[in-house]
């Protein structure tokens, strides 16, 4: 039966072609040259998209039957009958397009416009409502089979799959057989369920035993890790080496305008060990002075301020034999030879060298002549 359908359609949409050429009246109608219809190429396009879609129908009809007959064979049965009753529609119309078409021939020159410009003939104008009603039915088939699918695909829906690894991790009891876990502790009507500890869990305290083990051979058997008391000495030596560091930088960045009096043991050793290697010489082991000025008086030739003798030791005095110091002694150590120098103050070596310069005097405080007080102690004493 469906071969029979299939081949009336085509037989009928083409079927006009051929007799056509059979008839009077086309070859009245050439006689007289004038325009057919079956010279135009509009009229065998829509025929070739109307036998496309009458094709396409027959597929979709057959799609929709194999699932009709998987849910229902009654409603199948129904749908299939209404295709081939469509069908059959189809191709008589198509049949009765010949005769139409040459009965009503329109006029030469509206011919021709039709070819160049237009709908304007019986023929295509029945083609154009064959080819809406294929589609109708095409958009028909598509909905039926969308609705009837998801219908019955809800219907037949499999079970959400659990992850196995999941299961195996937690070792869980599905709802509907906890029966076989059931206690005979009963709380207020609350049974109580013997569920296994989850793997995990039992794999994770495992491990820490292991873990256990490892960390008592590495840091107490063994040693070869140092414990909290060890890191906290460790952090606390560290830091006070970085404070150091930043004390000893800190100590390079003074200069003439920031250097302050310092009376610490550590600065006055450090400056006199410089003092002894670079400074001896001209001014004397314990500051008398040889060369250079007496370091030990009140009288001072270019400033007694701690920033004067910083400054005199870094730049040196042109012309004077004082060299400057600052490419050999960091300022660190420029400010431990002034503190050191400026400790000497009132030391009383001996052989002193005569005062040189200005007696020199702290501001708010009156000058005080070391040299002079020594001299009338002396007197005394003799």
């Amino acid at each position: 039966m469906k071969r029979i359908t299939i081949t009336t359609s085509l037989i009928a949409l083409f079927v006009h072609s051929g007799w056509a050429q059979a008839n009077p009246a086309i070859v009245e109608a050439a006689k007289l040259q004038e325009p057919s219809i079956y010279q135009s190429p509009v009229f065998y396009a829509l025929i070739f998209v109307a036998v496309v879609l009458l094709i396409f129908i027959v597929q979709l009809g057959k799609v929709f039957s194999a699932i009709a007959l998987k849910y229902g064979k009654d409603q199948a049965k129904k749908n299939w009958e209404g295709f081939k009753t469509i069908a059959a529609l189809i191709a008589l119309s198509s049949v009765a397009l010949p005769s139409q078409a040459q009965l009503k021939m329109p006029e030469p020159h509206k011919q021709a416009m039709f070819l160049h410009e237009g709908f304007g003939h019986t023929a295509i104008n029945a083609l154009v409502v064959i080819i809406a009603i294929e589609l109708a039915v095409v958009l028909y088939y598509m909905l039926l089979i969308r609705s009837y699918t998801n219908a019955h695909i809800a219907e037949v829906a499999p079970a959400k799959r659990r992850s196995y690894f999941w299961d195996r991790m937690n070792k869980s009891v599905a709802i509907e057989a906890e029966a076989a876990i059931m206690t005979d502790h009963d709380y207020d009507g609350i049974r109580e369920l013997d569920n296994a500890l989850p793997p995990w869990w039992k794999y994770g305290f495992y491990v820490s035993i292991v873990w256990a083990g490892i960390y008592l051979t590495y840091f107490h058997v063994v040693k070869e890790g140092a414990l909290q008391a060890t890191e906290y000495t460790n952090e606390m030596e560290t830091a006070r080496l970085a404070i150091e560091a930043y004390k000893a930088k800190a100590a390079d960045a003074v200069d003439e305008t920031t250097i302050t009096l310092q009376a610490d043991a550590t600065i006055l050793q450090q400056g006199a060990s410089h003092y002894t290697k670079l400074c001896k010489v001209c001014h004397g082991g314990s500051g008398e002075g040889i060369v250079g000025p007496n370091l030990t008086d009140s009288y001072w030739l270019h400033g007694g301020d701690i920033k004067d003798v910083f400054k005199t030791i870094k730049y040196g005095v042109q012309g004077k034999g004082m060299k400057s110091w600052q490419q050999e002694l960091s300022a660190a150590e420029i400010a431990q030879v002034a503190n050191y120098v400026m400790s000497l103050q009132g030391t009383h070596p001996s052989n002193p060298k005569a005062p040189e310069g200005d007696l020199y005097a702290a501001a708010g405080s009156a000058p005080q002549d070391t040299v002079a007080t020594d001299t009338l102690n002396t007197v005394a004493a003799k």
